[in-house]
């Protein structure tokens, strides 16, 4: 597949004055075929660096979802309000409610409110994912990958419960690949 093109459109650091860095993850992939999101970072800076980027998301063909932490997954309401019809790749264990624990305190870190609403609500396609599953021609999800070794740690102190009795193993982790003439690219 040639003419490959990967828009940073939230992640903490910013090369544009004019683009908001924040703590958060999302890709705009642009192939021959379709455009594809993956992840939507936090709502905000979302929706202010895709139309500061001039992305049209109305053309978003697939979202596909690494993990569902807020950070990857607060603008997906905005993102499936511009694109009705895109196909949506999530695990299962995306909805979760999730927590860290710092100290006493629990902080909330799992996909919004709204936005579990907006996925529940979604009139396109919902594609659950167990395995790999092609996206669109040459571009393929992991399905979940699973942490087989002790030193693969999910990076943080995640929780099922906010008293942190139920730690969450992110079993709902996956990544995104493409297959180009010079080889894989991995996004994660």
């Amino acid at each position: 597949m040639k003419n490959i093109r990967i828009t940073i459109v939230t992640e903490n650091t910013a090369r544009r004055p004019d683009v908001i860095a924040e703590h958060g993850l999302a890709y705009w992939i642009e192939t021959p075929n379709a455009r594809i999101l993956f992840d939507t970072g936090r709502e905000g800076s979302f929706r202010h660096n895709s139309r500061v980027l001039d992305l049209n998301l109305k053309q978003t063909d697939a979202i596909v979802l690494s993990h569902g932490h807020y950070d990857h997954t607060g603008g997906l309401a905005y993102a499936l309000q511009q694109a009705p019809d895109a196909k949506l790749f999530l695990h299962r264990n995306a909805m979760k409610p999730r927590f860290s624990i710092n100290g006493e305190s629990a902080h909330e870190i799992g996909m919004p409110e709204h936005v579990c609403a907006a996925v529940q609500n979604h009139s396109g396609r919902k594609i659950w994912t167990r395995q790999p599953l092609l996206v669109t021609e040459s571009v393929f999800v992991t399905g979940p990958i699973t942490r087989v070794n002790s030193f693969e740690d999910t990076g943080g102190a995640f929780f099922l419960d906010e008293r942190g009795r139920r730690v969450d193993g992110i079993h709902d982790d996956q990544a995104l690949w493409l297959e180009t003439p010079k080889g894989l690219v991995v996004l994660l």
